[in-house]
């Protein structure tokens, strides 16, 4: 997008800027499949990445085998409102299933969010290509071009949001404190 033919600064500056922000946490490897990047590759990774996905993940299993559950825990959620409601239940049952539904609650969005991710690229996918197209059909016209160049700019950022996001948790899976405490505490009991 630096070669945008217009008069402005403008369209250029957000893009090397984004380019760079983003290229300066990622890793050599990282940064050659950046740079090798065209759209049958980003096609081709996504597929294989959506299909690994579906037959590795560990979430994606665990969503699996819990929707009979949460499909179950919906349908009978109301009940157990009424009975945990009550004086004498409710001092064990409402912490129980306020435990049970704030953990189901964060399985659900996580694999949710991951979903809607996907979503937004698989659009995103689609959308770009018609950047190009109109770059080609309105070369002077410099209100799109910097329209081009801003959605651009907010797809490098997009980018960038989900890299920080999974690589936060990637982080903290690698260290496993929680898991480790927790086993810890089994295996002495």
């Amino acid at each position: 997008m630096s070669n945008i033919r217009t008069s402005l600064p403008i369209p250029t500056e957000p893009w090397e800027r984004a380019k760079l922000r983003f290229l300066e946490g990622l890793t050599e490897e990282e940064q050659a499949n950046f740079r090798s990047a065209t759209l049958e590759t980003i096609y081709y990774q996504a597929d294989v990445a959506h299909r690994d996905h579906q037959q590795k993940s560990k979430l994606h299993a665990c969503r699996q085998k819990l929707r009979p559950f949460l499909d179950t825990l919906e349908a009978y959620g109301k009940g157990l409102d009424v009975i945990s409601n009550t004086a004498i239940v409710s001092m064990v049952m409402a912490p129980l299933w306020g435990s049970i539904r704030v953990a189901l609650q964060i399985a659900q969005d996580s694999t949710e969010t991951f979903e809607k991710i996907v979503d937004m690229l698989k659009e995103i996918g689609e959308a770009l290509p018609h950047f190009r197209d109109y770059e080609q059909l309105f070369p002077s016209h410099e209100r799109l071009l910097v329209a081009i160049s801003d959605a651009y700019l907010m797809v490098i950022y997009f980018c960038t949001d989900i890299k920080e996001l999974f690589g936060a948790a990637k982080k903290s899976n690698s260290n496993n404190s929680w898991i480790k405490l927790r086993s810890r505490e089994a295996s002495a009991d």
